[in-house]
């Protein structure tokens, strides 16, 4: 099993995830500051705009990044409106200057909430009603509201079922020729609070994962008529599933073992299985694979300051001895390249 992530607590990386951007998100509203102040004496400045643009461009992605939907969602409206300006196809009147000058207070606001609490919401509604009434002048403005959660198809539980306990409902799908052994296994797991789902052979599993991507986690066995294990496996990777995969066998093999965790399995067990032994390797996997999306995450809004530093580099056109930061610049832009590049590789 792999000890290794429990070293790792994605709980509190995603907590330093969203410190890291909220620090940032202010030093940028205090940098950008002046740009608003400018423009809003001389709305021709497009030197001013652009930096206003950029700033709401790097919100609105990186905000999404770490988690905050909401202010991932304002930042979108705010943006539309500034390339509207950029592109010429809205003028810079009064009204338009108030939006702005709005939208940032907003932006401030929303960052000053999240840095009390992540989980915090700011009300952006009049600020949102006054951007979609001068993104579209010729209709009536709709009473602006969050947008509902998504709403997923949930399974009926099995007959008998108990209330969800470590599972937290996160779905888990069981893949064994035998039905003896897979009720066995299903019978286990729902009572530890897991949604499961069955598949009797290889074929029926990938089907059922390509079409179903609420699927955490797959136990399957090895061998199997249609499609074994191995194939299965296989086949996942290359349709670039990478959820994790514990493959259940009952001949103990060294080599098979070694040649699955080199493909990507998280684990390779024998039977008869233990149960404690089936729930913690359940639990382990599950948190391996939230982990890794943490990690994606976080990955994610690395490149996305990467390519922010870039086009900061860009803007350096001719070297400034005042600031002495163009050589600088260019070689933790170098150092940073190869470190994405290494960690991307091995992701």
């Amino acid at each position: 099993m792999s000890a290794s992530f429990g070293l790792f607590d994605d709980a509190e990386f995603e907590v330093t995830l969203k410190k890291e951007f909220l620090s940032e998100a202010r030093e940028l509203l205090e940098e950008v500051e002046p740009s608003f102040l400018k423009y809003e004496k001389d709305p021709k400045n497009e030197q001013e705009m652009a930096q206003i643009f950029r700033l709401v461009h790097t919100f609105k992605g990186s905000a999404a990044v770490a988690g905050f939907p909401g202010l991932a969602a304002f930042a979108h409206n705010f943006e539309t409106l500034l390339s509207r300006l950029r592109s010429h196809e809205m003028a810079p009147d009064e009204s338009i200057i108030e939006i702005l000058l709005l939208g940032n207070d907003a932006l401030k606001g929303y960052v000053a909430v999240l840095e009390k609490d992540h989980a915090a919401t700011f009300d952006t509604s009049a600020v949102d009603a006054m951007l979609l009434k001068a993104l579209n002048p010729g209709q009536a403005p709709a009473a602006a509201k969050a947008p509902a959660p998504p709403v997923e198809a949930t399974p009926a539980p099995r007959s008998g079922g108990r209330p969800p306990k470590e599972g937290k409902n996160q779905r888990i799908l069981v893949v064994d020729d035998e039905p003896t052994l897979r009720e066995c296994i299903v019978m286990i797991l729902e009572e530890e609070g897991y949604d499961v789902v069955e598949a009797e052979n290889g074929l029926k599993a990938l089907e059922m994962v390509l079409k179903d991507r609420t699927i955490k986690l797959m136990l399957t066995d090895q061998s199997m008529p249609i499609m074994k294990g191995e194939e299965l496996v296989e086949r996942l990777r290359a349709a670039q599933i990478k959820i994790p995969v514990i493959v259940v066998t009952g001949v103990a093999d060294h080599s098979a073992a070694v040649k699955f965790i080199r493909s990507g399995v998280y684990l390779y067990l024998t039977k008869p299985i233990d149960a404690p032994d089936l729930i913690l390797a359940v639990r382990n996997a599950l948190r391996a694979g939230e982990l890794a999306e943490t990690l994606t995450k976080a990955l994610a809004f690395s490149f996305r300051n990467y390519l922010r530093l870039r086009r900061i580099d860009a803007e350096l056109a001719k070297p400034n001895p005042d600031l002495k930061l163009d050589f600088d610049i260019a070689n933790d832009l170098k150092m940073m390249g190869e470190l994405i590049s290494k960690v991307l590789k091995k992701t």
